[in-house]
This record gives C-alpha cells, sequence and structure tokens, in this order.
C-alpha cells in the first residue's frame, strides 16, 4: 500500500480566454409578471456553477452578480473542441436567486440545437427558456417569448420567502423560510396539468385544511436542497438551517427518512 506521501494528484491545464476577449451576446427576457422595482436585494451575491450536458460533454458554466443582481452569464467550454470566444448575458426583470440548472432539450418539438435553462428569481418566478446552442442570437435582442415558460412559484400569498433551490430535468424545487418545500413539474407537464404542482412538508395530511394555524412553527427554514435517483426513484434530500435532514420520495410526495444531526463541540479531534 502507497503511503500518504506517495499519493498523487493527476490533472491537466488548460488555457481559458480572459472574460475581458470574449464577445457577448445581451438578451432579455421578457415578463408577464410584475416585476420588483428593487434590484439589489439582500439575497443577490456573486456566484457561479456549472452543468454538464451531452456526450461527449459540454460544460456550461453560469455566473450571477451581486451589483448586477438581474442577470445571468453563461460560457460554454468544450473539451473535444476550441473553446469558444462567445458568451450569453440574459437580462431578467428581476432579481436572481443564485441558482441555475442547464440540461439537453429532449422535448419532441426540439431540433437538436437547443438546451434547456432554468432560473429563478428572488420573488419567485420561474423560467424555463430553450437557449440556442453556440448561442446563434442577434443582438442585442429578446428571448423569444414561445421560447419561454414562466411560472410564478410563489402566487399562493401565504408562502414565505424562498431559501433554496434546485433543478433536475422535469422538476424545480424551492424551498421557503417556514420549512416547506415547492415542487413544480416545470418541464416535464404543463402548469395547468393536475399534479403540476405539489407542497412537501411536515403537517400533512389533515393539517392542510386548518391554513397557517396548523403549521409547525418548529420546522426551520430549507438550506439546502439536491435531487438525485436513487434504484430509480427520484428523492430529494432537504437540509433544513436546524440541522434536521430530510429525504422525500418526489412521485408519492412521502417523507422516508428524517434525521436531526448536531455537530459537536471541537475539542481538537476530528471524526472521519
Amino acid at each position: 500500500m502507497e503511503s500518504s506521501n506517495d499519493w498523487r494528484m493527476a490533472g491537466m491545464e488548460v488555457p481559458l480566454l480572459s472574460t475581458d476577449s470574449i464577445d457577448w451576446i445581451q438578451l432579455s427576457v421578457p415578463s408577464n409578471c410584475t416585476p420588483n422595482t428593487s434590484l439589489h436585494h439582500p439575497l443577490a451575491k456573486d456566484f457561479s456553477s456549472s452543468c454538464a450536458v451531452g456526450n461527449p460533454p459540454s460544460y456550461y458554466i453560469w455566473k450571477t452578480f451581486q451589483s448586477q443582481s438581474n442577470m445571468l452569464e453563461i460560457l460554454e467550454l468544450c473539451g473535444h473542441r476550441e473553446i469558444s470566444a462567445v458568451g450569453l448575458r440574459l437580462i431578467f426583470p428581476d432579481a436572481l436567486f443564485p441558482f441555475a440548472f442547464i440540461c439537453k432539450d429532449d422535448s419532441k418539438f426540439a431540433s437538436g440545437n437547443h438546451i434547456m435553462l432554468y432560473a429563478l428569481t428572488i420573488s419567485g418566478v420561474a423560467y424555463l427558456i430553450r437557449l440556442r446552442k453556440k448561442f446563434d442570437y442577434a443582438t442585442p435582442s429578446l428571448v423569444p417569448a414561445d421560447e419561454i415558460l414562466e411560472y410564478n412559484t410563489q402566487i399562493d400569498p401565504h408562502h414565505r420567502p424562498i431559501t433554496s433551490a434546485f433543478a433536475t430535468k422535469g422538476y424545480l424545487v424551492t424551498g421557503r423560510s417556514d420549512g416547506s418545500i415547492g415542487c413544480f413539474q416545470l418541464g416535464k407537464l404543463d402548469p395547468s396539468a393536475p399534479g403540476f404542482v405539489s407542497e412537501l412538508r411536515d403537517d400533512a395530511g389533515f393539517g392542510l385544511l386548518w391554513g397557517l394555524l396548523s403549521r409547525n412553527p418548529t420546522v426551520a427554514a430549507v438550506q439546502d436542497l439536491v435531487i438525485s435517483e436513487v434504484q430509480q426513484r427520484q428523492l430529494l434530500f432537504a437540509l433544513h438551517s436546524d440541522g434536521v435532514f430530510r429525504v422525500w420520495d418526489l412521485a408519492s410526495h412521502s417523507k422516508i427518512f428524517s434525521h436531526a444531526m448536531t455537530v459537536p463541540t471541537s475539542t481538537g479531534k476530528y471524526l472521519i
């Protein structure tokens, strides 16, 4: 067995373009929802991540900004061809939640040159946008209205502010400050179809008939969300700010696991 001193990390250095050398195509996203006039929301922040799409994969890197909270930047990197010098800047009518998800467009109407973007504003308006590969748009321009699906996830006046969001193909989930989770089959069902919207919370059943009066005040805000397929089941993993970890089955909307995690006080020893 090799000692820890013999361990080496393998990797490859690749050149990246400076953002100053990128030709940015800027598109505005039209909306039917009333925008929030304050674009400098306290939840807005500089945040970036990436999604891999296709095989061989293309890597889409996206970024949100605290200083310009309604803008989303997207770059495409490919290991199998030359790095594109074109990036996309999407300008939304409202401040964005620091979240995005990009996947292949597998709809029957797809022509093979589109990808799907999931985005969410801090006020709760969700967008599903068909984006053209290689960002083949005239600039400046608007995203065509027929390539956007828009849905207000916070239409219920009793819904609390969003604290976390996650998406996978066909699903968008939002966690709220009261511990509830909204699940939307965005890209899978039409918004008017039964089952498009569901709510996951501990006081299910008869408690829902009583509205706000029955809601459990001890459920803490949702801190993080992840959807993963386990044994052909779509499972939602939710971490709450009080350390409670829950797992939900998205098909049945049932909770299948709950555990209160505690972080021991540091005493100079570490658990591995």
